[in-house]
């Protein structure tokens, strides 16, 4: 469809917008364009992402800012061929991102950038939490605190009857120490008496 271009009103540039009369605000195929719809508009190569609304007189003019026209190349008062597409759904979604005014791109990037983040972070903590049942199973093997000490983990009985039976063993080895350091002690003594006398 052939529409003139015109100015844009200065409270809405920066925001991507273009105004067409609904008489003339229809895609490809004839069907009409909401207001309020993100189109991709078309002038020959060159094509921008823009939210479509109505103007009041019944005209052939678009009205659009200087930052879409500088992306479609054309001028004022002059008329071009122009071609309105819907975006799908999910295209949409992209939108903000590439919005012309810096106070709704920057944070449209943030909140994407903060998504694809949540989403890593989000499956490293499943893969976290679902490590310790694969260590349970290496707790079930026979640990050895020291080589005089094994135990089972799950098994307390074992520990403790295991535990007794070192302890028991333990005093006999100190009972028999100290024997030995008893009769070393007396040999020296009677030593010692027979090198005084």
């Amino acid at each position: 469809m052939e529409l003139k271009v015109q100015n844009l009103a200065s409270e809405d540039t920066w925001k991507d917008i273009v105004r067409i009369n609904k008489g003339f605000r229809k895609d490809r195929v004839e069907l009409h364009i909401p207001r309020g719809k993100i189109c991709r508009i078309t002038v020959g190569k060159n094509s921008k992402w823009v939210i479509v609304h109505g103007r009041e007189p019944k005209d052939n003019v678009i009205q659009m800012d200087l930052t879409t026209r500088l992306a479609l190349e054309v001028e004022t008062e002059q008329p071009y061929e122009f071609s309105l597409d819907q975006l799908p759904w999910i295209k949409t979604l992209w939108f903000p991102w590439k919005a012309s005014d810096p106070m709704y791109r920057l944070p449209a990037q943030l909140s994407i950038v903060s998504f694809f983040l949540g989403v890593v972070l989000g499956v490293l903590g499943i893969i976290v939490g679902l490590m310790p049942t694969n260590t349970c199973r290496l707790l079930e093997k026979p640990l050895t605190v020291s080589s005089n000490f094994p135990f089972r983990a799950w098994n307390s009985g074992d520990l403790w009857k295991e535990g007794g039976e070192d302890a028991e063993r333990g005093k006999k080895r100190a009972d028999v120490v100290h024997e030995v350091d008893a009769g070393v002690v007396g040999k020296l003594a009677q030593q010692c008496g027979a090198d005084t006398a």
